[in-house]
């Protein structure tokens, strides 16, 4: 199976296309890289709700269902903030292509995220980062 990244509209805007694999580029490590010019790394962009958080924690972790003082709120961002990031990360790979494994996979979900990400923006809808393990 292995671990995917995928982008998640706000619940009341449900009728977008989300589809994207994010195998690839959770696999290449550009997720967490900062693409510099003061942009946020795409893993800055993960957020969950506390209850997927609780059930996650308690699933991975056979522990109590939340830590001391519990999770934080889901999260929200602006889309254009995201989109800036994936095209940051697009045009750093076009200029480093050998720089990551399976590089056209990863530009694969790099073109699906600002796709999507363009869509949400345009439509003013804020978003945030998934991750399925």
């Amino acid at each position: 199976m292995g671990v995917a990244v995928f982008i998640v509209a706000e619940p009341a805007n449900q009728r977008f296309d989300l589809d994207v694999s994010g195998k690839a580029l959770a696999r290449s490590g550009l997720d967490s890289r900062k693409p510099g010019n003061g942009l946020r790394a795409l893993d800055e962009f993960f957020s969950t709700s506390p209850d997927e958080a609780a059930a996650a924690y308690s699933e991975f972790l056979d522990g109590p269902p939340a830590p001391e003082g519990g999770f934080p709120p889901e999260q929200w961002f602006a889309a254009a903030d995201g989109l800036a990031t994936v095209r940051a990360l697009l045009a750093y790979l076009a200029a480093n292509p050998t720089d990551t494994r399976n590089t056209p996979a990863v530009l694969d979900d790099l073109h699906d995220f600002e796709r999507i990400l363009t869509v949400l923006d345009a439509a003013e809808v804020r978003w945030h980062l998934g991750i399925d393990y």
